[in-house]
């Protein structure tokens, strides 16, 4: 995820290249910021991904918020999972809105110059679709979920350039909101064709069965249109 990020830095060179990494470093998450305001800003970031990614699961009914035992520690896995996730999105946001669209921005209109971004973004994923293990290998080469995914990318783009735009330049921005986009979470679920338990082992049905809910203990995303897709 960081290749993006690493690419600028190869594409930069001296003498004007270290100008161009101080104005990007300013322009990016914690740029010119104080020690503390990082720290801050990062313990920010992350519960605002790990609260985001709770809430849209209660609203979706993926999730059901239940006052269990264990819940406390459960939750708290998902605060390094959302770290994760923003230590990802700023890999590419530094590469994508924080360098390459600021550089095209000045060659042509908003719509022009993020949608390129976002051919290039999609084209920049295809490899991963030949990769086993990953989310866009199960979505399958010229399936429906393939031309999504990828058409997603693109009309995408410029609301992460609208939100760096609005910023005032802050690729935070656009870090803050791929990371939500990126995360996964476990599913659920639940209805007349659940079990009602293991037979005579009430411990293991009251660790997996909470609040009518089956905790299956597997990693999914689900995308826009619904589907759910197993990640671990």
């Amino acid at each position: 995820q960081w290749i993006p990020a690493a690419a600028v830095a190869l594409a930069v060179r001296p003498p004007r290249g270290s100008r161009q990494l101080q104005r990007l470093w300013r322009a990016a998450p914690f740029g010119g910021a104080r020690t503390g305001i990082v720290l801050g800003l990062v313990t920010v970031a992350v519960v605002a991904v790990a609260g985001a990614q709770i809430v849209a699961g209660i609203a979706s009914g993926v999730v059901s918020w239940s006052p269990a035992p264990g819940l406390g520690a459960t939750a708290l896995l998902v605060l390094p999972v959302a770290l994760l996730a923003l230590v990802s999105a700023t890999g590419e946001e530094f590469g994508w809105r924080g360098f390459l669209w600021t550089r095209l921005r000045t060659r042509g209109g908003f719509w022009v110059t993020t949608l390129a971004v976002g051919v290039i973004w999609a084209a920049w994923h295809l490899p991963m679709f030949w990769l086993e293990g990953t989310y866009q290998h199960d979505l399958g080469v010229g399936t429906s979920g393939f031309w999504t995914f990828l058409a997603v990318l693109v009309v995408s783009s410029p609301i992460y350039a609208w939100l760096v735009n609005a910023s005032g330049h802050v690729v935070f921005a656009a870090v803050l909101f791929h990371a939500t986009a990126n995360l996964a979470g476990e599913l659920l679920v639940r209805g007349p064709q659940v079990m009602r338990g293991y037979w005579h082992n009430r411990a293991d049905t009251e660790a997996v069965l909470r609040e009518g809910w089956l905790h299956t203990g597997d990693l999914v995303r689900r995308d826009e249109r619904g589907f759910f897709y197993l990640m671990d």
